[in-house]
């Protein structure tokens, strides 16, 4: 109680003055919104589709365009909420196509953020935001894990990539006051092998979170690894908050039975922070933050638009997941949702994830924008693909790769349409069997 008062009242206020934010006054505005009836807050949010309809259509040259080609006018969302489907959905190859006439002209000196998106669910992109817009995404995971008991000061522990190099003096404050703020731990992973998965359980023992944040397929692979050596993990973990990639059943249930633990999935991308949690443990839907998005489904696909990014409005964005959007008595929800899968594969001996290669290859090599491992039935390494940036910087991305991976990797450089899409909707996945597919 104590670690929670002076969390709230006291680290907070003062890191927002620090480091100029106001995550603070926007958790508040959280509570009291989510305080409403349904009937209300759904209200509110067609009003602020409204707004940013018509913001974007004033101030975003790419909408400016379109609205006038589609003869589509922002108040027509106030009487028909429907109407904004005479909008065609934006996909990220027009995103690309359009560059900075996404951006809004008179914002431009107020970007503060860049995300890049993961690239599973389509081609890579990066999105804008200014510090309002990041205010509010810090604001929606607090709020959220309030929501199932994870008070601001409770006992955190994220898995992150394990990097070699020393992080600089400016990036480590931030990482630091975030940490002291929420009590947080961050755990350094690089592969799952048994001697590496067996360390991190050593922190979670010692650290005995209330809360573990990390992708999925890491928490599987260490609840395997600890039902192999018969270790018991139980009553350690208070909750285990899924995100980055699909939770599936199969790891939702030895998630559970291994660590006796609340699992928790959330659903949030990019390009626009986390906008579903799963409020109750006991019912797999995720309830929508709808004063952060307006949610859509779309032939099974789930669209969303932002209500709160003055500097990049994306509207009906598609993106890549499929989901049903369901309106019950309390809100909207996500229920059936699928996509963003992460794989491993073995280098050198090694069982690394992919996701810890993206993190090396977007934070540590850069210049890359996007890559493809795939596997080979002979003997040889696992290749490599890379689409560089800049084809004048391959020597020396070729060198940065090999800094982290000296052998067991086969380098090659190729256009972005050579990448090896699979399924029924063309998807991409970080690693593809050469067997099953042609090159």
């Amino acid at each position: 109680m104590a670690r929670r008062w002076v969390a709230q009242n006291y680290l907070l206020p003062h890191a927002d003055r620090i480091l100029q934010r106001r995550i603070g006054n926007k958790l508040f505005q959280m509570r009291e919104e989510a305080s409403l009836p349904f009937m209300l807050r759904k209200a509110n949010m067609t009003h602020s589709l409204f707004e940013q309809l018509s913001w974007a259509g004033r101030e975003v040259p790419y909408y400016c365009e379109l609205f006038k080609k589609a003869n589509f006018k922002p108040e027509d969302v106030l009487s028909d909420i429907q109407a904004i489907n005479s909008l065609p959905l934006l996909t990220k190859d027009i995103i690309l196509e359009q560059g900075d006439r996404m951006l809004a002209t008179i914002t431009m000196e107020t970007i503060r953020y860049s995300c890049k998106t993961g690239g599973s669910t389509g081609k890579k992109i990066n999105v804008k935001y200014d510090i309002d817009a990041a205010d509010w995404s810090s604001a929606v995971t607090l709020y959220a894990r309030e929501s199932i008991g994870g008070h601001l000061g409770a006992k955190e522990l994220h898995f992150s990539s394990d990097f070699p190099e020393v992080p600089n003096f400016k990036d480590k404050f931030r990482e630091d006051v975030k940490c002291f703020i929420h009590n947080r731990t961050n755990v350094h992973s690089k592969a799952f092998g048994s001697s590496d998965l067996l360390s991190v359980w050593t922190k979670i023992k010692n650290c005995k979170p209330y809360l573990v944040h990390g992708h999925p397929s890491t928490m599987y692979a260490l609840a395997q690894a600890l039902n192999e050596y018969g270790i018991n993990a139980k009553n350690i973990i208070g909750v285990y908050e899924s995100s980055g990639e699909h939770l599936s059943a199969k790891k939702r249930k030895v998630i559970k039975e291994t660590f006796d633990c609340k699992v928790i999935d959330r659903y949030g991308l990019a390009e626009f922070g986390v906008v579903a949690y799963q409020i109750d443990s006991k019912i797999e839907d995720l309830l929508v933050f709808e004063n952060i998005v307006y949610p859509e489904t779309v032939d099974g696909e789930l669209a969303l638009t932002a209500l709160k990014n003055k500097v990049m409005p994306l509207i009906r964005y598609c993106t890549g997941d499929r989901a049903n959007v369901i309106e019950k008595a309390n809100g909207y929800f996500l229920t059936e949702l699928s996509g963003r899968v992460h794989d491993v594969v073995e280098i050198e001996g090694e069982r690394i994830p992919t996701h810890y290669i993206q993190d090396v290859l977007d934070h540590r090599v850069g210049g890359i924008v996007e890559f493809q491992i795939v596997l080979n039935s002979t003997q040889k390494p696992p290749k490599l693909r890379i689409c560089p940036t800049d084809l004048n910087a391959l020597s020396s991305i070729e060198q940065k790769v090999k800094n982290y991976f000296p052998r067991g990797l086969e380098i090659e450089f190729v256009k972005q349409d050579q990448f090896i899409r699979i399924g029924d909707r063309n998807k991409f996945r970080y690693v593809v069997d050469a067997s099953r597919t042609s090159l």
